[in-house]
């Protein structure tokens, strides 16, 4: 059985997907911080180390930003299927996990097969991680 970190509203987007996409995989509930704030998230932005060009554009451009709704725009709009795991945990971190929720949600809402629920799940294991290691305090 593989694990998907999820909120409560994504687990039950997770319900609705057909069975065959939910089959093998064990729900376990995630909360989500509510005071990850933009001096934060600015802060992270400067202080990723990234090694991927597209990347680095995106955190630049991210970096100009203060809507919420813009970044996971920028972010969830790129193509990001070739960069490496490291960066693109990276990347994640820098964002953090209120932004990383929304897209979740929107990937959750897209879903067609189990690739995209691998997707999804290295996204929520990476949120899963940060929220374990920085707001658990």
């Amino acid at each position: 059985m593989n694990t998907l970190y999820l909120t409560g509203e994504e687990k039950k987007a997770f319900g609705a997907l057909p069975a065959e996409l939910q089959e093998g995989w064990e729900v376990v509930v995630e909360a989500v911080p509510s005071h990850d704030d933009i001096q934060h998230r600015s802060m992270r932005l400067h202080l990723v180390h990234l090694h991927d060009k597209k990347l680095m554009s995106i955190v630049e451009r991210a970096r100009t930003l203060t809507d919420v709704g813009t970044l996971v725009s920028l972010v969830s709009g790129s193509d990001l299927s070739d960069v490496n795991d490291a960066d693109l945990a990276e990347l994640c971190f820098a964002i953090g996990p209120i932004p990383l929720t929304r897209i979740i949600r929107e990937f959750l809402s897209q879903a067609k097969d189990d690739s995209d629920i691998e997707g999804i799940q290295s996204l929520a294991t990476v949120r899963h991680s940060l929220i374990s290691a920085a707001f658990s305090a």
